[in-house]
């Protein structure tokens, strides 16, 4: 006789739902810390190894969003048509092995402290694209896996998984890259795999196809299309774009954990998480009251606090590199170099006649070779081997002079 199986009540109780839950955390938890990381370093790369101020570096991360954003911007028809032509599982595993091999690319050579500017933006560039084609699909898996009666509940859970991997991804990130700056990227490599495995273990996922298979670019054409009539979706997508726009503003936020709070990659890793956890906290309000009347206005009031927090950073930045430069610390200025000094013979100068020391534009530091030298003569090999390279305390200036505190 015949057991009939009891119909599940929970998406948990699905064994390949349990799976997939898994495998979105551990890639939002590998990824985000990632973006998070990889700018925090292109920051730090572009102050210490190329002696550049800090209105040139936080130029650089804006050069950083671009790499990233190019291919987002090319590669997202072609992700959506592959999430629907092939097997999803399939499209999802190869986008996370490519990210894997990046993130193992970005730890050796972080490791080999053999980084530079041009290495940072090829390699966000292609983590941007990788990226590109893991979310279509691994969103897409959910409703062939679970019933339509428990696809609402999925989808919460799903979404609650994305929000924890954006909140502890890149806290934990920061506090790794606070250990080693290599061991974060290793970490992700390794949890991608591990993503991946889990979503291979998954039964066989694809789209279906009503009627004869259409070319992808006509499916392409027609989803412009449909979003171009259907008014209500099109004013959805241009509300979230604005927000997006205005949230762009987080990639400067390596220069306020750095050359303003002066808290390093762990206090960027809890600023970094901070806007999730508060999205998590007010979907977790909205589950239990939800908007029932003045929907969009109430959305646009939303962006409109965004968008005047947004600016509040703006103006704090600006107030903190318009500090005179005359009020020093112990080991050097405020913000480890003087803003208005772009060029390092002009700050040489400076110093020079302030009493700071001899700072000659040949001891600045700029050049690999010297650098690497004054490392191995105080023993210090990597990036976290001396301790003025991750203390408070001692600037950019100290450290390129290879002076330590005890």
């Amino acid at each position: 006789m015949t057991e009939t199986l009891a119909e599940p009540t929970s998406p948990l109780q699905i064994p390949d739902y349990r799976r997939l839950w898994l495998a979105r955390f551990l890639a939002v938890f590998s990824t985000i810390s990632m973006v998070v990381l990889i700018g925090y370093q292109t920051y730090d790369v572009a102050r210490d190894d190329y002696g550049m101020d800090p209105a040139a570096a936080a130029f650089m991360l804006g050069l950083l969003g671009l790499a990233q954003f190019v291919p987002l911007f090319l590669l997202t028809p072609l992700a959506g048509a592959a999430a629907d032509r092939f097997d999803r599982r399939h499209v999802v595993l190869f986008a996370n092995l490519a990210d894997s091999a990046i993130a193992l690319a970005l730890g050796a050579i972080t490791l080999l402290d053999a980084m530079t500017l041009p290495l940072l933006f090829v390699l966000a560039a292609a983590h941007g694209g990788a990226r590109v084609f893991n979310g279509p699909a691994l969103s897409a898996i959910a409703p062939n896996v679970v019933p339509p009666p428990l696809l609402p509940r999925a989808i919460a859970l799903s979404s609650i998984a994305w929000q924890v991997g954006s909140v502890i991804g890149p806290a934990a990130g920061g506090g790794m890259f606070a250990v080693h700056a290599s061991l974060p990227y290793f970490v992700s490599s390794a949890m991608l795999l591990v993503s991946g495995l889990l979503i291979s273990r998954i039964r066989p996922v694809r789209a279906l196809q009503e009627g004869p298979p259409a070319h992808p670019l006509k499916r392409i054409t027609e989803g412009f299309s449909f979003v171009w009539k259907e008014r209500f979706l099109l004013g959805c997508i241009s509300l979230d774009l604005f927000a997006v726009l205005l949230g762009s503003a987080t990639a400067m936020l390596p220069v306020f954990a750095r050359d303003i709070l002066q808290v390093g990659p762990e206090g960027l890793g809890i600023m970094r998480g901070a806007p999730a956890a508060g999205a998590a906290l007010v979907a977790l309000w909205l589950s239990f009251k939800p908007f029932n009347t003045n929907v969009g206005p109430k959305m646009l009031w939303a962006v409109v606090a965004f968008g005047a927090a947004t600016g509040v950073c703006a103006v704090a930045q600006l107030l903190a590199f318009a500090r005179p430069a005359g009020r020093a610390r112990r080991g050097g200025h405020v913000l480890g170099v003087h803003p208005q000094f772009a060029d390092p013979a002009q700050h040489a100068r400076h110093d020079a006649r302030a009493g700071i020391g001899d700072l000659g534009p040949g001891h600045l530091g700029l050049e690999r070779t010297r650098r690497t030298a004054r490392r191995a003569a105080r023993g210090d090999h990597g990036r976290n081997g001396g301790g003025c390279h991750r203390r408070r305390g001692c600037d950019s200036r100290d450290r390129r002079l290879g002076r330590d505190f005890p």
